[in-house]
């Protein structure tokens, strides 16, 4: 004859002496935590800080390329789009302007399902652009800015410098 047996174990938090029936306190301990919400933007290049460096360069021969990475961290849950602006135009030390149309680049998709707004070369604009936008989720993606000097104008030699904006903007 096989019997079955069932046993419920219930452990208990004991507040108080047992009574002689065996009786037990018990109480809930309720647990909780804030996680903080996050948005950061981390750019990286082949360099030690992100930056965009065509050296050396001889001119009239042949183009030259450098990519940023650009990682989105966030747990927002918020859709967000990036802008790219040049900040500060590419001049030489003696104030010789660098041709914007010499300069082109483009934007990867996002590796999360971020859309491009760049999708082919183009030369680089002296206003502010949509580079990219995140998924619908605003989830963290990741994509490359990759720019390309031409290098078809003969120009003076020496150092030229510049600066682009990357701006986040919080769409929800």
């Amino acid at each position: 004859m096989l019997r079955r047996f069932s046993a419920v174990f219930f452990l208990g938090l004991v507040l108080g002496p047992m009574s002689a029936a065996a009786e037990s306190v018990t109480e809930t301990l309720h647990v909780s935590f804030e996680i903080k919400p996050t948005f950061q933007v981390v750019m990286t290049s082949s360099g030690a800080a992100p930056a965009v460096r065509f050296t050396p360069l001889s001119p009239r021969e042949g183009q030259l390329k450098q990519s940023i990475r650009v990682e989105i961290v966030t747990n927002k849950n918020q859709r967000y789009s990036i802008y790219q602006e040049l900040k500060n135009p590419l001049l030489h030390s003696e104030g010789e302007a660098f041709p914007k149309d010499e300069i082109e680049f483009m934007v990867t998709p996002g590796r999360q399902g971020g859309q491009t707004g760049i999708p082919g070369f183009k030369p680089v604009s002296g206003t502010r652009e949509l580079i990219f936008s995140s998924n619908a989720q605003g989830s963290s993606d990741m994509f490359e800015i990759i720019y390309v000097l031409k290098n078809e104008t003969l120009l003076s030699s020496g150092d030229y410098f510049g600066s682009f904006l990357i701006s986040v903007k919080n769409e929800g």
